[in-house]
C-alpha cells in the first residue's frame, strides 16, 4: 500500500513539472493515508510525505477549530494552531467547532517532532451545506513573500470526529480565481467505510504552477448529518525530481549507444 502511494506521489512529481512550463496551476489527488490516528506530525508513523520524514506540514499547517490552540497569527477561524507557509496567506471561511472528548486527539504541532510530543484534542470546520451540497470551508492565496514551489501537497485530515455521519460525503481542493484562473479541482468520494470509522485519515492533493494571486479552496460536500468537515490542513514543498531527469536521460543515452551498437 505504501508502494502504490510513493509511486502516485511520484507521478504527481512529474506532472508538476510539465505543469511549470505552461502558466496555468493544476490540483491534483495524491492518495491518502487511512487510519493514522492524528499521528500527522509523529515520524514513526508511516505517511506520504514529500519530504520522506513522515512530518507533515513542514512549511505550514492550520489545525482547525481547536480549544486548546493559539492564534499566531490570528486567522478567522478564532483559536487554532497556524504556521502559515512564507509563500501563502491563510484566510478562513466558514465557522468550526472545537471539538469535545470524543473528538480524536492528534500530534500538538508545538510539540511534534521533538524530545516531549504532545497531543491535542482536534476540532473541524462545520458548514452545513446540506448532504451531497458543496461548501468551501477553507481558502489560501499565493502571496509574494516568498519564492513559490513548482509544486507543493496539501494534506486535509479527515474522520476525526465523535459520530462518523457528520463527516462528509467529498472532499475537494479546488483553485478559483487569480493570474492562471483555470477553475481547477481534484475531488475524492469519502463514502466509503474506512473514510468514516472514527480513525483519522490524510488526504493529499498536489498544487503544481502556482502563481502570485492565485486562491484556492478547501472544501466538500455535506455528509449524512449535512455538514462539511474538515480537521486540519498541512503544507508541504513536493522536491522536483530531477534524479528521475537524470536517470530519463541516461537511459535514452543507453538506448541510442545500443542503437548505434
Amino acid at each position: 500500500m505504501r508502494r502504490a502511494h510513493s509511486l502516485s506521489l511520484a507521478i504527481a512529481g512529474l506532472l508538476a513539472v510539465s505543469a511549470t512550463t505552461g502558466s496555468a496551476a493544476t490540483v491534483a489527488s495524491a492518495g491518502g493515508d487511512l487510519s493514522v490516528g492524528g499521528s500527522w506530525r509523529t515520524a514513526s508513523v508511516a505517511k506520504t510525505d514529500p519530504a520522506g520524514t513522515n512530518v507533515l506540514g513542514q512549511q505550514g499547517y492550520d489545525v482547525l477549530g481547536n480549544n486548546n490552540g493559539t492564534n499566531n497569527p490570528p486567522d478567522n477561524y478564532g483559536t487554532s494552531f497556524k504556521s502559515e507557509p512564507a509563500y501563502i496567506t491563510i484566510d478562513g471561511l466558514n465557522s468550526q467547532y472545537p471539538g469535545n472528548a470524543s473528538y480524536a486527539s492528534i500530534d500538538n504541532p508545538v510539540t511534534t517532532p521533538g524530545g516531549s510530543p504532545s497531543t491535542i484534542v482536534s476540532g473541524t470546520t462545520n458548514p452545513f451545506p446540506g448532504t451531497n451540497v458543496s461548501a468551501e470551508s477553507f481558502s489560501f492565496i499565493i502571496n509574494s513573500s516568498a519564492p513559490v514551489p513548482a509544486s507543493f501537497q496539501v494534506a486535509v485530515l479527515i474522520d476525526n470526529l465523535d459520530i462518523a455521519a457528520f463527516n462528509s460525503n467529498s472532499i475537494h481542493v479546488s483553485q478559483y480565481g487569480g493570474p492562471t484562473n483555470t477553475n481547477s479541482i481534484a475531488t475524492v468520494d469519502t463514502t466509503p467505510a474506512a473514510y468514516n470509522d472514527r480513525a483519522p485519515d490524510l488526504l493529499y492533493f498536489t498544487i503544481a504552477g502556482a502563481q502570485v494571486g492565485d486562491h484556492f479552496y478547501v472544501g466538500g460536500t455535506g455528509g449524512p448529518n449535512g455538514a462539511q468537515t474538515t480537521g486540519l490542513v498541512a503544507f508541504d514543498s513536493v522536491p522536483e525530481p530531477a534524479s528521475l531527469g537524470i536517470l530519463g536521460f541516461g537511459g535514452l543515452g543507453l538506448l541510442a549507444r545500443r542503437r548505434r551498437a
